[in-house]
């Protein structure tokens, strides 16, 4: 079975990888589809916007979804047009149920909206993830009017979800439930009910670079599960000449903005010299530079946890330290996506704490900005020393042989190629410890290793190559094929792939073959003879 959200477009913003494994290949293995509009709530849960037509019977235009919902009927023609068996969610929902989940929702107190249960379901810690990403705020707080509104218009659709997901495993007893994301409103609701009905999930999302597609069993697409059961079969598996190759050119592909499955937000390399003047960095100062995270991106997340609380307290923390080392330059590098003219929406709190917060620093702190047209990658070329609270910045600095501190728990980190924060205590003494003497050639040839080969995996063998549905930019797709013919088995290896995963439980990202020639010292050399350049990446 397959459960999706309705769509805006034939591959929408949301959902540019939902068209690529819920296509006609399941229909002949008869998966029927939920488009999971409800139809039948006060609000709009995902436009956070009243409903312009009264409540009623389903529209028959748009199959359930509300005949004011353009996108909703965009998405049933796009349904339709897909070929795939599929219904509305809504019309597995009783008028006893709509009435009970209105009441349920309007009812509750506010300060209970985020942990609401509905008998044994966790609807509020469900659907909190969407507010985040919704008012994109670190801190949902129902004493906000406005999130207490859409909180409740949340609630309301994950329990009518809840209710319907429930008759769908009763009556149709799926072995199987095809999922996008699985993080977000009412995907989580089908997620935790499917597994507590000891269901497989595949979840499936956009891939981390463009054109692939990303899958995971019985995980969300924010777990960090699946990456470490891949890396458990791989970690000790050398890269061939070809896939130190392919890493270093997706190195840089990163830093050049070149086959992302998002916007750019860094612009190319620039001059050292000049950024070194722009900032007044001292000559010979060590060079410590932090990249801070949009953090509402994963907020409400149990595995992405910190020592620190939260990213604000490392970021004092950190400050404090500077203060008590004013040899040490210390660069900010606030998140692009926290609130720039490449940003999707805005963190505005988070913006405005960091603008205070900036006023507070020493004279040695120096930050960067999210529409500074100052590139990342310069600067983790010149750092002598980088920290990264989630960022993907950990890896890329890390495969250039540099020091890289974690804050948080990512999916980066605990792989040996970081240095994890793991109590608030010992934070000084790390940031210490690089400051006393330059770290040895084999510290730095074996944090490459690692974090090189990790690079490969999460990029080249997890993540999916899947051409059928071309990625045109970061929030539209299209499609490659134009007859059904093209799907057949044995004509895309992308598609033959997850297909098996969803019908046969073929792994992911399957381990080492014994065939491939694999040479520990030749990956070694590779690392030592970019171990003292000055741009390793390029060496």
């Amino acid at each position: 079975m397959s459960f999706n959200e309705w769509t805006r477009k034939p591959i929408s913003s949301r959902d540019d990888s939902a068209s690529r494994v819920d296509r006609s290949p399941f229909a002949t293995a008869r998966v029927p589809a939920i488009r999971s509009c409800t139809g039948c709530t006060s609000r709009c849960a995902q436009k956070n916007a009243p409903y312009s037509a009264p409540k009623g019977p389903p529209s028959h235009a748009h199959h359930g979804a509300p005949a004011s919902c353009a996108p909703a009927g965009s998405g049933a023609r796009t349904a339709r047009g897909l070929l795939t068996p599929y219904e509305w969610l809504t019309t597995l929902v009783t008028a006893a149920q709509r009435t009970e989940a209105a009441r349920w929702s309007s009812t509750l107190p506010a300060a209970e909206l985020t942990r609401a249960r509905w008998q044994d379901w966790d609807i509020g810690s469900w659907i909190v993830s969407s507010i985040h990403s919704q008012f994109r705020t670190n801190v949902v707080d129902p004493a906000n009017p406005d999130h207490e509104r859409v909180l409740r218009a949340h609630l309301e659709a994950g329990l009518l979800t809840a209710f319907a997901m429930q008759q769908i495993i009763d009556s149709w007893q799926p072995d199987v439930l095809l999922l996008f994301n699985g993080r977000m409103g009412v995907l989580r609701v089908a997620f935790e009910l499917a597994r507590a009905a000891n269901i497989r999930v595949v979840t499936h999302e956009r891939g981390w670079t463009a054109g692939t597609l990303y899958l995971a069993e019985n995980a969300d697409c924010l777990s960090l599960a699946p990456l470490r059961e891949a890396w458990s079969r791989w970690e000790t598996t050398p890269l061939t000449d070809s896939e130190l190759q392919q890493t270093q050119s997706w190195l840089l592909d990163r830093a050049y903005g070149r086959n992302l499955n998002w916007r750019q937000f860094s612009p190319p390399p620039g001059s050292e010299d000049e950024l070194r003047r722009r900032l007044a960095l001292r000559e010979g100062a060590p060079l410590y530079v932090l990249f801070t995270s949009s953090e509402d991106e994963v907020a409400g997340n149990r595995e992405r946890q910190s020592v620190f609380g939260a990213q604000s307290s490392w970021l004092e923390a950190t400050a404090a330290w500077a203060a008590s080392h004013p040899e040490v330059d210390l660069v900010i590098r606030v998140h692009p996506n926290t609130g720039g003219k490449q940003s999707t929406g805005r963190n505005a709190e988070q913006l405005a704490w960091l603008q205070h917060f900036a006023t507070t620093t020493p004279a040695s702190v120096r930050f960067v900005w999210p529409d500074d047209d100052i590139s990342t990658y310069t600067l983790m070329d010149m750092a002598d020393v980088t920290l990264s609270y989630l960022s993907t910045t950990g890896l890329e600095a890390a495969c250039r042989g540099k020091p890289a501190i974690m804050g948080a728990s990512s999916y980066i980190g605990g792989y040996g190629f970081t240095d994890d924060v793991q109590s608030v205590a010992e934070y000084a003494a790390m940031l210490d410890r690089f400051c006393v003497a330059p770290e040895a050639e084999e510290a730095v040839i074996n944090r490459r290793t690692r974090a090189w080969r990790f690079a490969y995996l999460a990029m080249y063998r997890y993540m999916l190559p899947f051409p059928l549905v071309p990625q045109r930019d970061f929030s539209s797709a299209g499609l490659a094929y134009t007859a059904l013919e093209e799907l057949k088995p044995g004509r895309d290896a992308g598609l033959d792939h997850a297909v098996s995963v969803l019908l046969d439980a073929a792994p992911v990202c399957p381990g080492p073959d014994p065939v491939t020639p694999r040479d520990a010292d030749t990956e070694r050399h590779f690392h030592r003879a970019a171990s003292g350049a000055r741009h390793p990446v390029q060496a």
